[in-house]
């Protein structure tokens, strides 16, 4: 029996599909994936968008290290009986999918990380918000996490506030599974990438955001050098909440990799 509560994009295709593993960032959920997992679904990949323990619909409580996450995925790619897939993942997801395709480089065959780095200097104030005065620190995540232009508009989703989606998701989450924000930036605040870049193998492609606050893009730009032959994409003007910021961009970015 699975664990995690997943999304799958609407699609489950039959035959020989490659999945794709979706893994949100801190104090996020599955449906920051939706967008992406609509695209590649209907593109006939098997999409599993997961909810990690302590988050949206799986039980928790949320993990305290990117290795705890990692090896929660690892069981629930063997409760799914997938020996090998492609993943993507989003800031603290990204650490994640980075320390699941160091561990097991066979299991990995493609790995997209988005919004990355080797380590991720948490400011203090910000991760002691997160504990005690956690809507302080939302607002703080979703000032920084934007960039300027879209906290004005200019969505390539019509309609959609963007601040306002972000805000609304983790507001949300620490409502439904409190601590799990503190925890999750914890958890960012305590890895070392280093090691498992040096052991992925799976062909590798870094997106960055030329005005990401949150994981600047020398650390992206600091991934890709790190990880064997890695493709590197510099979105320009785009902030760290990219799957929110350029849908599109996101998208077909995703869906040229995972089908080369």
């Amino acid at each position: 029996m699975t664990a995690m509560h997943a999304s799958t994009g609407g699609h489950r295709p039959t035959g020989d599909a490659t999945t794709v593993i979706m893994i949100h960032g801190s104090g996020h959920n599955r449906t920051v994936w939706a967008a992406q997992a609509r695209h590649l679904a209907a593109r006939g990949f098997d999409v599993v968008a997961l909810d990690l323990p302590g988050h949206g619909n799986t039980p928790g409580p949320a993990h305290d290290s990117v290795e705890g996450y990692r090896d929660a995925i690892i069981a629930e790619l063997d409760a799914r009986g997938l020996e090998q897939v492609a993943v993507a993942g989003h800031s603290l997801g990204a650490m994640i999918a980075l320390s699941l395709a160091g561990k097991t480089p066979d299991r990995v065959s493609h790995l997209a990380l988005l919004g990355a780095g080797i380590q991720l200097a948490v400011n203090d104030a910000l991760l002691d918000a997160t504990r005690d005065d956690p809507d302080t620190a939302i607002a703080a995540i979703v000032n920084w996490g934007h960039s300027q232009s879209s906290h004005v508009g200019g969505s390539q989703t019509p309609g959609l506030w963007m601040d306002g989606v972000d805000t609304a998701i983790l507001r949300a989450e620490a409502a439904a599974h409190a601590g799990s924000l503190h925890t999750d930036f914890a958890a960012s605040a305590g890895f070392d990438g280093a090691a498992a870049a040096a052991a992925v193998t799976a062909r590798t492609l870094v997106i960055a955001g030329q005005h990401d606050m949150m994981t600047p893009a020398r650390m992206g730009r600091a991934v890709a050098r790190a990880v064997d032959n890695a493709e590197y994409l510099e979105l320009e003007g785009c902030g760290h909440f990219m799957t929110t910021e350029r849908p599109r961009d996101i998208c077909g970015a995703l869906a040229r990799f995972f089908a080369s």
